[in-house]
């Protein structure tokens, strides 16, 4: 009983009491659905900060023909001397989780979405992937990177090489399939996995694409960080969107419930 004693009055513990309060206290008023709200969008912004530096940076140093041409030369050339059948069969079906799956997944999924009447994640779907394949097209027009040439391709692609357009569609595509995932699921190991299996699939594909000899590390490089900074963008904001509209919404009703029951 004394130690009991000794040990509540006991100066650390007294401290320790005091922080847990202090964050619980914090915590509490921090995650409320306003502030949840702006810690996301905080951090959906700066995302969309880091994926559009880095693809200026991957973006400006191909063009400036800097060390990363050199290492892309090397890597296509590696690669392509050491081909398996087996791998290159392997890889093709990757590739088609890129391009072909995508299409239909996409168009799937937006099928879904109007026979729920969820009008909002569909426009969030169509805007997200039609968006991508838009500014991937931009792109590859302004900079008109050639593709890997080698005298024995073991596959062909028509079109420009920077950025992989393969790798940009699966990091927005597969990308949002994670959100909508996450946005449901409340566990963190859930989250952890449908994170982890997402980017699983995003960088078989990219490495798919440098492996067949269609396009440079470089290009799928530049692809995944156009699609973050992309699907940064749209998630956030939408999520800004949906945030004023809530504001708005609440604003008026305050303003309703005063007219109707006014302070005496």
């Amino acid at each position: 009983m004394s130690a009991s004693k000794d040990t509540k009055t006991d100066p650390a513990h007294l401290r320790w009491n005091r922080l847990k309060a202090y964050l619980s206290a914090r915590l509490s008023a921090y995650f409320t659905p306003e502030s949840a709200l702006g810690f996301y969008l905080l951090i959906g912004f700066g995302v969309l900060l880091l994926g559009s530096l880095l693809f200026g940076e991957i973006a400006s140093d191909v063009t400036a023909n800097e060390a990363i041409v050199r290492f892309d030369l090397a890597v296509t050339a590696a690669l392509h001397a050491n081909t398996n059948p087996t791998l290159i069969q392997m890889m093709l079906v990757a590739s088609l989780a890129g391009s072909q799956v995508i299409i239909v997944a996409a168009v799937a999924l937006g099928l879904f979405f109007i026979w729920h009447r969820n009008g909002r994640d569909l426009i969030l779907l169509t805007v997200t992937v039609g968006g991508e394949e838009l500014i991937n097209l931009i792109f590859k027009s302004v900079f008109n990177r050639p593709r890997p040439i080698f005298s024995d391709p073991v596959a062909l692609a028509n079109g420009f090489s920077f950025p992989s357009g393969h790798a940009m569609a699966s990091m927005v595509f597969y990308g949002l399939i994670a959100y909508f995932l996450m946005r449901r699921s409340k566990s963190i190991l859930e989250r952890f996995l449908i994170v982890l299996i997402g980017l699983l699939i995003v960088a078989i594909i990219g490495f798919s694409r440098i492996y067949l000899g269609l396009h440079y590390p470089s290009d799928v490089l530049g692809g995944y960080s156009a699609g973050l900074a992309w699907l940064a963008f749209t998630i956030s904001g939408f999520g800004l969107y949906r945030g004023w509209r809530h504001h708005r919404h609440k604003r008026k009703q305050n303003q309703f419930e005063s007219d109707q029951f006014p302070r005496p």
